[in-house]
């Protein structure tokens, strides 16, 4: 009699054990088809965001040649405006010294 009451208590125990185990195996495969759903949502916006990005390909490489040849009008006036301060900061200095 007591043997069997220990073979009952021992089912009870893993029948108690997997209850919530299969509750919380439940809940993870749950989880993971939410991540699944939640990358596969991303893999889309990312397909999408690129073919979009592609679309405007042409225009991104205009803007990026206007812009180089803004950049290099800015950088030519600033050498042409100390090319013309350069003689006139000489000249100075010269005389500056000439003086002592």
């Amino acid at each position: 009699m007591l043997e069997k009451l220990f073979k009952i208590s021992k089912i009870y125990v893993i029948f108690y054990n997997i209850g919530p185990g299969a509750t919380k195996i439940e809940n993870l495969r749950e989880e993971l088809e939410d991540a699944e759903s939640k990358v596969e949502q991303c893999r889309d916006q990312l397909a999408a965001e690129m073919f979009q990005l592609m679309s405007r390909e042409t225009e991104l490489a205009q803007t990026i040649i206007q812009y180089v040849k803004l950049q290099r009008a800015y950088h030519e006036s600033a050498l042409h405006c100390l090319e013309d301060l350069i003689p006139g900061l000489e000249c100075y200095i010269s005389k500056f010294y000439v003086k002592l």
